[in-house]
């Protein structure tokens, strides 16, 4: 009888803290309204609705939950199975944790590998399926949560409304009740981070980062040709889809083909490892045939090697006696050349020698004709140039005669008599005037125009003192003739200017 289901009674019109119930709000319906039918449909529905409500109850499976529910002990098919999974899957994340252990595998330099090694084997090897499986599954999550779910902006929003409440909450209390309610609920003491814990994630993340190291070094170093290999497909495989997935597909199915791919293979090791042999077994036999027909193609490559080796051989030997041959006739064709270029040369000398005494003769003769002919030159040379400088001297002579007399001319015709006035018309200074010119009654201020002998006293000048004297090229015929001097425009500065310039006409004092 213990194990009989509970028994569902009559519903109450009102529950005990006189919250009105259904059956009451019916009944106080039907009375309001008085009408008979629409009772008994009401009556009828609520007892199908109780025999519905019975049926479900009595089912077995809602008696095994509630008896999971009420008694707390797992007796139900169902609940023994979740305890069951439940179980094993926390049993196998405890394995998964336990297997953090450093392999004795070492990598080929002799380093010891690190824990996650392990792990990741123990991982990817589904020797735990179920925390395998929770693992991909997780990790597809992530990757679809990153491309489809606005992470961040949820994060954000959330920081702001959890926020916003907390002010707003100690905002009210404090000016409710004059105290914080968020406040109220501070701890003594802020939690945390103890060192240990600390220093074990840093260890953790430090092996986690060099398992990443020792494995891209022991990939690019070779040191297991298969794991090379299968690292090149993959990296060309991705750089071929790349162009046409994004980064989240492409990382779905690299992730969904790390997971698998040991499980495909170990669900199918020994079909995998024959097809792998029988590979091996062509390739070994492929690599025989190439072998072979390589020793073929060498021995028949050497033995046509060898046969143009002969050849050559004695082609080369019949070059090289054609070659002794040939130094012999040269050498002896080089000594006949020899002989006859000593004869050339000592020919060619002689005639060389002859010819040069002929032209030191030829030489020797006409440098005497020369000597003559520039000594008759040098002498008819000098007797033109006695003869110009005779003729020059003669003219010159002529001519200081002719200026002589000419400004001797000029003098008397131009010098005032003894009454002060000029023997000829031309007008000149009155120096009987007072203040017209210089005192020459004073000593020593000028000339004594008393004295007879007033134009032979004193010497000439060029020019007069009052009326400069005008000359021609005419007064002077055998004066040389003078080219006109840059700057000079009228005769008397060209006269000036000349060799015979400032050495005629009376010299007079002021």
């Amino acid at each position: 009888m213990e194990n009989a289901p509970p028994q569902l009674g009559n519903i109450p019109q009102y529950s005990e803290m006189n919250i009105p119930t259904l059956q009451s709000q019916a009944s106080d319906a039907n009375n309001v309204n008085g009408n008979p039918s629409l009772q008994n449909a009401k009556d009828s529905m609520m007892s199908n609705a109780q025999s519905a409500m019975n049926t479900a109850k009595n089912h077995p499976l809602t008696q095994n939950v509630v008896d999971t529910v009420s008694n707390g002990d797992c007796k139900g098919p169902v609940a023994e199975t979740v305890k069951d999974q439940r179980a094993k899957t926390t049993a196998e994340f405890r394995n998964l944790a336990d297997s953090r252990t450093q392999p004795n595998e070492r990598a080929a330099t002799g380093q010891p590998l690190t824990h996650y090694h392990s792990l990741f084997y123990n991982l990817l090897s589904w020797e735990n399926p179920r925390a395998t499986g929770i693992s991909y599954g997780l990790v597809v999550a992530f990757i679809f949560a990153a491309r489809y779910l606005p992470v961040l902006r949820w994060t954000f929003k959330t920081l702001y409304i959890s926020l916003g409440l907390i002010s707003a909450a100690e905002l009210t209390g404090k000016l409710a009740v004059s105290q914080g309610i968020v406040s109220s609920f501070r701890p003594r003491k802020y939690y945390t981070i103890p060192r240990q814990s600390l220093e074990s994630m840093l260890g953790d993340v430090e092996q986690l980062i060099n398992f990443f190291v020792i494995e891209i070094q022991r990939i690019l170093f070779a040191e297991n040709l298969m794991k090379t290999i299968t690292a090149f497909a993959t990296a060309l495989i991705s750089y071929g889809l790349i162009n046409f997935l994004p980064l989240w597909g492409l990382s779905l199915i690299a992730v969904s083909i790390m997971f698998f791919a040991p499980l495909i293979y170990i669900n199918n090791k020994e079909l995998i490892d024959e097809q792998i042999q029988n590979m091996s077994q062509i390739l070994n036999r492929q690599a025989h045939q190439v072998k072979g027909l390589a020793e073929h193609h060498t021995a028949r490559a050497t033995e046509t090697v060898k046969a143009y080796a002969g050849d050559y051989s004695a082609k080369a030997q019949n070059y090289i006696g054609s070659a002794k041959n040939s130094a012999k006739n040269t050498a002896q064709n080089a000594k006949d050349t020899a002989q006859n270029t000593a004869q050339n040369a000592k020919v060619t000398a002689q005639n060389t020698a002859q010819n040069a005494r002929d032209t030191a003769q030829n030489t020797a003769q006409s440098a005497r004709d020369t000597a003559q002919n520039t000594a008759q030159n040098a002498r008819d040379t000098a007797q033109n140039t006695a003869q110009s400088a005779r003729d020059t001297a003669q003219n010159t002579a002529h001519s200081v005669q002719d200026t002589t007399q000419y400004a001797a001319k000029r003098a008397r015709e131009e010098t005032p008599d003894f009454t002060g006035n000029y023997s000829t018309g031309n007008s000149g200074p009155n120096y009987s005037t007072s203040n017209t010119g210089p005192n020459y009654s004073a000593p020593n201020t000028g000339a004594d125009y008393s004295s007879p002998n007033y134009g032979a006293d004193y010497p000439l000048r060029s020019e007069p003192a009052y009326l400069p004297p005008s000359y021609n090229s005419s007064d002077f015929p055998h004066a040389p003739k003078q080219e006109p001097t840059a700057g000079v425009m009228s005769h008397d500065e060209q006269y000036a200017q000349s060799q015979f310039g400032g050495q005629a006409g009376p010299m007079h004092s002021y």
